[in-house]
């Protein structure tokens, strides 16, 4: 059963615990993007692009690109949300957990934007570089849709979140 998702301290020293939320930016042209249907993403939201060479590439979520338009409860102010995010890409939300359910390592990556984070058994070499296969490419697929029925989308590409629902009479 998951845990509550907590906010850690930002310290790439620290690391990855199971109840953190994880990010994802993934561009609106290689996911369908779709709330109402089970699972919301395909499992495109979690393959890894010409990037990702040492691994699928994520955030926590208190890093400060995110932190300042995103709540516990989702977004504070839409128009907060940098255009090119708005219009062009949505973000995706998963649990470490979820990841390390299905055998994968998900650990700090220090070198590059504090509260980045690498899941290295997903990445572009093995999955369409010199060192692809058919069995990792089927695999990093496997492991891309598993991580797809369990995340969450964050932010829908182009369209405003739902307003909240009244309860007032």
């Amino acid at each position: 059963m998951p845990t509550e998702p907590t906010e850690p301290a930002l310290d790439d020293t620290v690391p990855v615990g199971g109840n953190e939320v994880l990010m994802r930016r993934v561009l609106k042209r290689l996911v369908d993007f779709d709330r109402g249907k089970t699972p919301p993403l395909q499992a495109g939201a979690f393959l890894p692009n010409k990037r990702d060479n040492d691994g699928l590439s994520l955030n926590r979520q208190v890093t400060d690109h995110y932190k300042h338009f995103l709540t516990a409860d989702g977004l504070k102010n839409w128009h907060e949300v940098p255009e090119n995010i708005r219009v062009t890409c949505g973000v995706v939300a998963v649990l470490a957990e979820v990841a390390r359910d299905i055998g994968l390592t998900v650990n700090p990556d220090p070198s590059t934007t504090p509260g980045h984070v690498l899941i290295q058994e997903i990445n572009w070499n093995q999955y369409a570089g010199d060192a692809t296969t058919d069995a990792s490419r089927l695999k990093i697929e496997e492991w891309a849709l598993q991580l797809a029925k369990r995340a969450n989308v964050l932010i829908q590409p182009g369209k405003p979140p739902d307003p909240p629902t009244s309860t007032a009479a």
